[in-house]
């Protein structure tokens, strides 16, 4: 009955929040952020491969707008359930992996006190929030095939490591780590040839377009590096490394530091070994992969397999050792991070000079006046063109072809025997703030007449 009970407080409270930022973020409306542009351009279409991101979020993205129809609405109710499915299959997993109730309810709220998730994944973030499902989902699926290996398990699991392969590529790390930290407590048995040979079929087709298409599939890479290049990358990339997991788990530090002064958890129970030591392992190969590639850029998000797994071991191995009243304190600073949340993401959306004020009018009324056969753009631009003119086929920056074209932002190589035939630059205004302009860049592209 207890269990019942929490069930619906947590899933009814995630609700909750979820759709509050849902129906903020349709109300206030205004110009998208770069990946809500992005999943407006990226998801017209059925695709094995969108470019350099696995498609399951694309997937669902194309299935949400067949629904309600291209626009905001659609971006925000597919991003308010996927990340409810997050809670949800992080309690679903605490409450196998842990004994104790107390344990399983601190382990899944500790995901308010990662500010990746309950603001970064919030405000913008897309393919990373299905991979954080993904993460959640896998992790129940990993202690119920510990606890009960049977067929049924196993096959769970593989599902569920299919669809986080359809994620983002950096879920793989996640079972990863996981394999190696259970260690001395995974079952025996042919089992994991199953999920192995599930998640194998699932993600066949799109890695074999990945693969045939090398130029989309690494489009992103220049984001891992710095402009100009530098003697030693890797200690720039590292150091980034450790201000982004520094700054990601403050305030679980700070949380977790109060409660801990309260009461000293005793030994750790094996789900809180299997997490920490995943959540290790993970960040060790995060290291290495800075130090063997050279990046420069690191994204706080890369990390979020580390907080979760993390974050959750010390939750749930700490709460059992609180009072009641200290226990408290865990969803009473969940609700007050979920308040912030939903106050700073109203803050920012009406802020003077956000993107969320950005004016697109005066570049649809170009597009209008010059009428191209076909219309491309890059995210944020071509993005927030579609918002206002969904009936209007916007492709991305890809292969431009032999056809006119009208291109919106920074012109790319063209092909030979293409040449720009009118150029320009359109200043777009920020609501609030008249010292502040966005120059969006236009090229109308055509085949070049011979004589």
């Amino acid at each position: 009955m207890a269990a019942d009970r929490d069930t619906a407080w947590i899933f009814g409270g995630a609700a909750v929040y979820v759709l509050t930022q849902a129906v903020l973020r349709i109300a206030l409306g205004g110009a998208l952020e770069v990946d809500e542009a992005e999943m407006l351009l990226m998801s017209q279409d059925w695709a094995l491969g969108y470019g350099p991101q696995f498609p399951l979020y694309n997937w669902a993205q194309v299935l949400v707008f067949w629904m309600l129809g291209p626009g905001t609405a659609g971006l925000a109710v597919l991003k308010a359930a996927v990340l409810w499915l997050a809670v949800a299959g992080m309690w679903f997993a605490m409450r196998v992996a842990f004994t104790d109730r107390r344990a399983a309810i601190a382990a899944t709220l500790s995901l308010a006190f990662l500010p990746n998730v309950i603001w970064e994944f919030q405000r913008a973030s897309s393919h990373s929030i299905a991979m954080l499902a993904a993460v959640t989902w896998t992790l129940w699926a990993w202690f119920s095939v510990m606890a009960r290996p049977k067929w049924r398990t196993w096959l769970l699991l593989g599902l569920i490591m299919g669809l986080g392969g359809l994620s983002k590529a950096n879920y793989w790390a996640v079972p990863l780590g996981l394999g190696v930290a259970s260690l001395g407590y995974w079952p025996r048995g042919r089992g994991v040839l199953l999920s192995l040979a599930v998640a194998g079929g699932i993600v066949a087709l799109p890695y074999a377009w990945a693969v045939l298409h090398p130029a989309e599939s690494l489009a992103s890479v220049s984001k891992f590096y710095q402009a100009e290049p530098v003697l030693w990358p890797w200690v720039i990339g590292l150091g980034q490394l450790a201000g982004n997991l520094v700054a990601g788990l403050v305030l679980v530090l700070l949380i977790g530091g109060a409660l801990w002064v309260t009461a000293r958890p005793g030994p750790m129970p094996v789900a809180t070994r299997i997490l920490l030591r995943a959540a290790v392992l993970n960040l060790l190969l995060a290291v290495v992969l800075v130090v063997a590639v050279g990046a420069t850029k690191i994204q706080a998000r890369w990390l979020v397999p580390v907080f979760v797994m993390g974050t959750a071991a010390g939750f749930g191995w700490l709460a059992p050792a609180l009072t009641r009243r200290a226990f408290r304190a865990v969803p009473t600073a969940a609700v007050v991070c979920a308040l912030l949340t939903v106050a700073g993401m109203v803050h920012l959306r009406l802020a003077p000079g956000n993107t969320a004020t950005l004016d697109f009018r005066p570049a649809l009324d170009m597009v209008n006046r010059i009428d191209p056969p076909r219309l491309m753009g890059d995210y944020f631009s071509g993005g927030n063109l579609r918002l206002l003119a969904p009936e209007r086929r916007i492709g991305p920056l890809e292969e431009i072809g032999m056809e006119g074209v009208l291109i919106l932002g920074a012109l790319p190589q063209l092909p030979q025997g293409m040449v720009v035939q009118e150029s320009g630059a359109i200043p777009l205004k920020y609501a609030g703030a008249t010292d502040r302009r966005f120059s969006l860049q236009y090229h109308m592209v055509v085949q070049q007449i011979k004589n």
